[in-house]
C-alpha cells in the first residue's frame, strides 16, 4: 500500500447492500446514545383527570419534562437521531432537541415497496465536544454521502465534506440505489458506509479525525481532519480498502488493515491482507503483519505494542487466540491459542479478564471467565458463587472495563452486574 500527502477531504458512511435487521423498522426514527442510561423515556402527563387523584402520583411539573427550548448540554453526553428530515441531536433526557444535519436521508425502496429512510449513519464524539456525523443522503437525484463536523454545542458544522468522487456517487435505478455501480465497486461501497469497520475515529488528543472516504481514485482510503486550521490531507493509497483500527497513544501513527473482498449480510466478513501503520505526519507506512488473518485490537501496552485477538477468515466465527504484537517486531508473544468470546483490559494492572468458548480444537480451556495477568501469564478461572435469585442462570455473558469504577464490569444473563477486581473479587449489584 503506497502512501502519499495531499491537501483535500473526506470520510465515510451511509447505505450499502441489505442488513439482516428488518428494513421495515426503519420507518421510525433510529435513535442511538453517545452515553446511554438506564431510562430515557420522557414522563408521560396524563391525559385525563384521575378518579382519586390523592391516590395518583404527583403530575410532572414542566421541569421534570424534555423542554425543546433548553439549551444543548456543555457537556458531551447527547443522543443522536436520525429521521425523514435529517439528524437532530439533544440532551439526555431529550431536551434541547435541535435539527444538527437538514440533510435528506437516502430512501430506500425495492419493487415498488417503500422501506422508508435508509437508517445507517454514524457518528463519533470527542471529549472535547468535536464531533463527527456521517449521513447516507442524496443530492441531485444521486446518493452523496458525507460528513458533517462540529464543535458541539455549536450548531454550525466547521466543516461540510463529501465521502465520494462524483463519479462515483450512484444514481437512482427503479427506486433504490445502486451502490455497486460500474464506477465504484462493493468493496468500495462497503468500505465507506459499513459501520462496523469503524470509520470514525478521533485521536487521543482529541483534535484530529481519521476517517475512510473515495474522493480520490477508484478505491477507499484514509484521511485526517484537523481541527485547528481545517485541512484534509489524503494518508493513504492503493488498490484495496482501508479498515480503520485505532491511533497509536501518542498520536503518531493510525492503525489499519488492507482488507478486500468485503461481504455483509446474514453477518459480514472480508479477506485481510495485512497490517499497516501509517504516520499521522503524512511521512508514509509500513507493514506490521503480511499475513490473511484479521486482527482485533484489544488494548495498547504501550505506545509501540498492543494486545490483539485472531478474528479469523470469517468475522461470522468468534475470534479466537491472544498476542502481543509490536509495530515493528511483529508478533512478539502468544498468551492463549483458543476461543473467546468477550474480554477486556485492565492498564493499571495489565490484566486481561476474558470468556472462552469450546468450539475448536485448539480451545484448552474449560469454557468460563478467566483473569490473565500479563506479568505472570498462566490464566485462572473465575469461580462465580452468585446470588440465590439467580438460580441456574450464574453464568456471565460479557465482560468489559469500567474506567470510572477501576474495576471489570461483568453482566449475567440473569440479567444482574457485578464489578470485578484484577485479584478476582467479585460484588454484585444491588438489584442483582
Amino acid at each position: 500500500m503506497r502512501t502519499l500527502a495531499a491537501g483535500l477531504l473526506l470520510l465515510g458512511s451511509a447505505c450499502a447492500g441489505l442488513q439482516s435487521t428488518d428494513r421495515a423498522s426503519s420507518r421510525q426514527p433510529h435513535v442511538v446514545d453517545v452515553a446511554p442510561t438506564p431510562n430515557r423515556l420522557p414522563t408521560q402527563v396524563p391525559t385525563s383527570s384521575p378518579a382519586q387523584p390523592d391516590l395518583e402520583p404527583p403530575k410532572p411539573t414542566p421541569t421534570d419534562l424534555p423542554d425543546p427550548a433548553r439549551p444543548l448540554s456543555d457537556e458531551p453526553s447527547w443522543t443522536f437521531e436520525l429521521a425523514p428530515e435529517g439528524v437532530f441531536v439533544m440532551n439526555e433526557d431529550r431536551s434541547g432537541r435541535r435539527l444538527l444535519v437538514p440533510y435528506q436521508p437516502m430512501i430506500y425502496s425495492d419493487q415498488g415497496v417503500d422501506y422508508g429512510f435508509d437508517p445507517w449513519f454514524d457518528f463519533s464524539v470527542a471529549p472535547t465536544g468535536w464531533t463527527a456525523v456521517r449521513v447516507a443522503g442524496v443530492r441531485d437525484d444521486r446518493a452523496d454521502p458525507r460528513l458533517f463536523i462540529f464543535k458541539l454545542p455549536e450548531l454550525d458544522p466547521a466543516a461540510e465534506l463529501p465521502l465520494l468522487a462524483d463519479e462515483l456517487r450512484p444514481q437512482r435505478f427503479d427506486g433504490y440505489y445502486d451502490m455497486a455501480g460500474p464506477e465504484m465497486t462493493d468493496d468500495v461501497n462497503q468500505a465507506i458506509h459499513e459501520s462496523w469497520l469503524r470509520t470514525l475515529v478521533w485521536s487521543p488528543q482529541a483534535d484530529r479525525l481519521a476517517f475512510v472516504a473515495a474522493t480520490d481514485g477508484p478505491s477507499a482510503d484514509l484521511y485526517l481532519y484537523d481541527t485547528a486550521g481545517g485541512e484534509v490531507v489524503r494518508l493513504t493509497d492503493g488498490p484495496n480498502q482501508p479498515q480503520l483500527m485505532d491511533w497509536s497513544p501518542d498520536g503518531k501513527l493510525l492503525l489499519h488493515q488492507e482488507i478486500t473482498n468485503l461481504w455483509s449480510g446474514d453477518g459480514y466478513s472480508f479477506d485481510a491482507l495485512a497490517l499497516w501503520a501509517t504516520a499521522t505526519d503524512g511521512s508514509g507506512s509500513f507493514r506490521v503483519l503480511d499475513e490473511a488473518a484479521s486482527i482485533i485490537l484489544v488494548e495498547w501496552t504501550s505506545a509501540s505494542q498492543f494486545l490483539a485477538v485472531n478474528g479469523g477468515d470469517d468475522i461470522r466465527e468468534s475470534p479466537y487466540g491472544l498476542e502481543l504484537i509490536d509495530l515493528r517486531a511483529g508478533r512478539v508473544r502468544s498468551y492463549l491459542s483458543g476461543t473467546l468470546r468477550d474480554w477486556a483490559f485492565d492498564p493499571s494492572t495489565q490484566t486481561v479478564a476474558f470468556m472462552t468458548e469450546a468450539e475448536r480444537e485448539t480451545d484448552t480451556l474449560a469454557p468460563g471467565l478467566y483473569l490473565l495477568p500479563l506479568a505472570d501469564p498462566t490464566p485462572r478461572r473465575v469461580d462465580l458463587v452468585c446470588p440465590e435469585d439467580f438460580g441456574q442462570l450464574c453464568q456471565p455473558y460479557s465482560v468489559g472495563w469500567s474506567p470510572d469504577q477501576g474495576a471489570f464490569r461483568i453482566g449475567f444473563y440473569q440479567g444482574g452486574g457485578a464489578t470485578m477486581t484484577a485479584g478476582g473479587l467479585l460484588t454484585f449489584d444491588d438489584d442483582a
